[in-house]
């Protein structure tokens, strides 16, 4: 889906609205299953009975990839929230409705 500019944001239809749900529908699910492996995957580790230098490099590593991962959905989330706010707040302006 391509941005929505600022000053496009006033001119939101229903299915541009419904494009946006959609699409923050989709972050979020993709957003629960990288929390559900992360999650999976530390309490492997958790009760991994390996030597404790490894595991501390595992969970080093499980860590950055998490962020890696999640960052970039928490960031679409945040733009679209932003979006979906611009629209709000320019629908409530007077005379900006139509």
């Amino acid at each position: 889906m391509s941005r929505i500019l600022a000053n496009e944001t006033a001119a939101l239809s229903q299915s541009d609205r419904g494009a946006l749900n959609a699409e923050i529908q989709r972050v979020l699910a993709v957003l629960s299953e990288v929390e559900a492996f992360y999650e999976n995957d530390r309490e492997c580790l958790k009760g991994w009975s390996g030597p404790y230098a490894i595991r501390v490099r595992l969970v080093e590593h499980l860590e950055a990839r998490h962020a890696e991962e999640r960052g970039p959905l928490v960031q679409r989330l945040a733009d679209l929230h932003q979006q979906i706010t611009l629209a709000s707040m320019f629908e409530s302006l007077p005379g900006l409705q139509h």
